[in-house]
């Protein structure tokens, strides 16, 4: 076909004359409107209104929802996630019916998927008071950085600001013995925590410490670092295909992303060998003799010893 005909030119007529080619502030784009000036992104109304009767129907229905229809409901919901932060970190439980391929799904009162379309629906209802500002949108420069480790005796790491003031602070955490009685090991097979859902516990746990030491996180860029792939992987995801856990603890990050107003989380693999500053804290609580501290004041002192800081500053202590 020539070039030169008129069915082959990529200015469509019919949208030139209704003007979707104009400039202008304000536009709407495969259900999304885009405001220039506020620089922000909010799903159509319509689209909204739609969306929350569809899903809303679904937890009230007592008959179930047919497969295909809840592929559908699915995937309109993902399209709606694109441009509210947070709210894609709680798909775990939608995902594993996917793999799962019932005929009917069911939405029942305390499962873990009525649990996450609640939270998708709440998430929802805030989004349409607050537009989300493109910078809530996509990865940056990080302002604050943290790094953690967990073990089987407790959780700990470091917070310091990269481009933010933020004081240094190190934290330390001894898991419970509930948590403790249920790792999974080699003398604990059975054991309903593994090593990688004990990580990612911890990563959530220095997202809460980011928060306590630097509570305006409002538009800002964390990095969280860690030494176990599986965690960096599932929150670099924000969806876990197979750990309950991991997808549980997804979901309260979720929340808290969308809580704070922060940006999408950048997070890192560091390599164990690298670690050295969040393996000390984490293992304190008696793994290694040189390493145990019963006080947080004699830790504090031992870790600056290990770890000094320039221009003579000193690791504060959070816990």
């Amino acid at each position: 076909a020539s070039p030169d005909d008129p069915e082959n030119d990529p200015e469509s007529l019919k949208k030139l004359k209704k003007r979707e080619g104009a400039w202008a502030v304000r536009k709407d784009i495969l259900g999304w409107e885009l405001q220039g000036k506020d620089k922000t992104v909010q799903l159509d109304e319509g689209k909204y209104d739609k969306l929350m009767t569809l899903t809303k129907e679904a937890l009230r229905s007592k008959s179930g929802m047919p497969f295909n229809q809840y592929e559908k409901m699915l995937g309109k919901m993902r399209h709606a996630s694109w441009g509210v932060p947070g709210s894609n970190g709680l798909f775990t439980p939608f995902n594993r019916v996917i793999a799962q391929k019932p005929k009917t799904v069911w939405f029942r009162q305390k499962s873990a998927l009525t649990i996450a379309l609640r939270d998708w629906r709440s998430i929802f209802k805030e989004s349409l008071k607050t537009p989300t500002h493109v910078r809530q949108l996509v990865r940056g420069e990080p302002n604050i950085a943290g790094i953690v480790d967990a073990s089987g005796e407790g959780v700990g790491g470091v917070i310091f600001g990269m481009t933010d003031d933020v004081v240094p602070t190190v934290f330390r955490f001894e898991w419970p013995e509930e948590v403790k009685r249920q790792l999974q090991t080699e003398n604990n097979p059975n054991g309903t925590i593994t090593n990688s859902d004990l990580e990612m516990a911890g990563l959530v746990f220095l997202w809460l410490m980011i928060e306590h030491v630097a509570p305006k996180l409002y538009h800002k860029h964390i990095v969280l670092l860690s030494d176990n792939s599986p965690s960096v992987a599932w929150i670099d995801k924000m969806a876990s295909k197979r750990s309950v856990p991991a997808g549980e603890l997804l979901r309260v990050l979720a929340r808290r992303l969308c809580a704070t107003k922060a940006c999408p989380i950048t997070p890192l693999h560091i390599p164990g060998r690298h670690n050295r500053i969040s393996d000390i804290p984490s293992r304190s609580f008696g793994y290694k003799r040189e390493w145990h501290f019963v006080n947080d004041s004699d830790f504090l002192t031992f870790f600056n010893s290990q770890f000094p800081l320039p221009h003579k500053q000193l690791w504060q202590m959070c816990r």
